[in-house]
């Protein structure tokens, strides 16, 4: 029963300092394939919401859209760039507060997405990920903070149907991005 009471207490104590926000992230993604001499770098915009403390822990997730600009999946000679990649991310935050103005941050996470490919046999391919990342918030109101980051993510495309074989291929991704978020 003691259990059940401190547990009470401290999810209404974690409701009552935490604080529900949203954001937009805008930078540049540079794919390295590991499985295929083949490299891609892109502009993405991500939109997220989060839950939790600027200076402790957070939980977010973001929708992200890369807008892709390389040809590495479809076959079709029509196509020039494979298609847009869109992804659903969930990532755990945890911020340190130094007293000093801005506020280091780590995140790890998981995801998945897909996007659109030109080729006889598929249509699009779906892709997982593990992510982690690094950066800062920059405090400007108690409410609003910019955000600067780098994240890393390793990812794992669904296979490539060639008739004779399927291709699984990895690639490790590397972003930079800044950030604006609303905290109410």
């Amino acid at each position: 029963m003691k259990k059940i009471i401190l547990f009470f207490f401290f999810c209404i104590n974690l409701f009552a300092q935490s604080q529900t926000y949203i954001g937009m992230n805008y930078g540049g993604t540079y794919e390295n394939f590991t499985t295929a001499k083949a490299t891609e770098s892109s502009p993405f915009v991500n939109l997220k919401a989060g839950y939790g403390v600027r200076d402790a822990y957070a939980v977010e997730i973001y929708f992200e859209y890369v807008q892709n600009k390389s040809k590495i999946f479809s076959s079709d000679p029509a196509t020039k760039y494979d298609g847009n990649k869109y992804s659903i991310d969930v990532a755990l935050v945890k911020s340190f507060d130094f007293d000093i103005y801005v506020l280091p941050f780590v995140k790890a996470g998981f995801g998945s997405g897909s996007f659109k490919v030109a080729r006889t046999l598929d249509k699009h391919i779906s892709y997982g990920s593990f992510n982690l990342g690094t950066g800062i918030y920059i405090p400007i109101t108690k409410h609003y903070d910019i955000e600067l980051g780098y994240r890393y993510k390793a990812i794992s495309h669904e296979g490539l149907n060639l008739i004779s074989q399927t291709i699984v291929h990895t690639a490790n991704a590397y972003s930079a991005y800044v950030g604006f978020n609303f905290r109410y």
